[in-house]
């Protein structure tokens, strides 16, 4: 067996962890890209769906029905996407991580631009206060909040 070099101060056993929970905090953003006659995707990386997602949107931020249905393609094109990344960077090491981290970082900036020209200012910053909180559940090692 082969041990892989850990950089100094980090424990093998954190490193792991610690990596997910970069990946999750990059990734609160939410979405894949639905194709024509392709099924609403499933629950992304923290355990909620676009479908979820939205319905917590529209509850918190008050979304109108044109809003909701404006917004819902947007999450699900976001989704796709990032699996897409992810899986494409599955197996590259150390090298890929920094990579993965600018094409999740211009991804979630994308989404946001395009949520940004459907939202409020108001509700998008309360779109924020959400992915924020999310965020903070995912770095104790929980789930993100259940849509309320």
């Amino acid at each position: 067996m082969t041990k892989t070099a850990v950089p100094p101060g980090i424990s093998s056993s954190r490193r792991i962890p610690s990596l997910v929970a970069i990946l999750c905090a990059l990734l609160m953003g939410m979405a894949p890209v639905a194709t024509v006659g392709a099924q609403t995707p499933g629950p992304g990386p923290h355990g909620r769906s676009p479908d979820q997602i939205v319905a917590a949107m529209k509850t918190r931020l008050g979304l109108t029905e044109e809003q909701e249905a404006q917004v819902k393609p947007v999450l699900e094109d976001e989704f796709v996407k990032r699996r897409a990344i992810l899986e494409t960077s599955q197996g590259q090491g150390p090298e890929g991580r920094s990579s993965l981290r600018g094409e999740l970082q211009q991804l979630r900036s994308a989404t946001d631009q395009r949520l940004g020209a459907i939202l409020t200012k108001a509700q998008m910053d309360e779109y924020r206060n959400m992915q924020q909180e999310a965020r903070q559940h995912m770095r104790r090692g929980r789930s993100a909040p259940a849509p309320n």
